[in-house]
């Protein structure tokens, strides 16, 4: 997302991360450089992985971009479309919204997120 974000939308988001900090699902360092960034550059963090899931959980993989940073994952099989998304940074997200999920997984560049899915029958290495 590269346009800027309206304060309104902006204060949402920060209300995402105090819930994620208040569950004790993000550690206080990660809370303090997501919300300087949002604040200081007035809109999301941008660095994504290049996934696509589905709306609603469970969170299916849909897309994996070719030249995104999933698609290291993908080559080494660790992650394919048609998987489950089950966790992120060891947080479940079974019963996150998807606002939720898509704060978890954008950061700002060059920052680290660990992802837990599990193999689906249907799984196929195209994206």
């Amino acid at each position: 997302m590269e346009e800027s974000m309206q304060f309104s939308d902006l204060k949402e988001l920060i209300s995402v991360y105090d819930w994620l900090l208040l569950q004790g699902m993000m550690v206080q360092d990660d809370y303090s450089k997501q919300v300087d960034y949002i604040m200081t550059q007035r809109r999301l963090p941008d660095a994504g992985l290049g996934i696509t899931l589905s709306g609603e959980a469970p969170f299916v993989i849909l897309h994996l971009r070719p030249d995104g940073p999933a698609k290291e994952a993908q080559n080494q099989g660790l992650m394919l479309v048609h998987d489950i998304l089950e966790s992120i940074n060891d947080v479940p997200i079974a019963s996150f919204p998807p606002s939720h999920v898509r704060v978890l997984l954008l950061g700002p560049p060059s920052s680290t997120v660990v992802l837990h899915c599990a193999e689906s029958p249907r799984r196929s290495p195209a994206g």
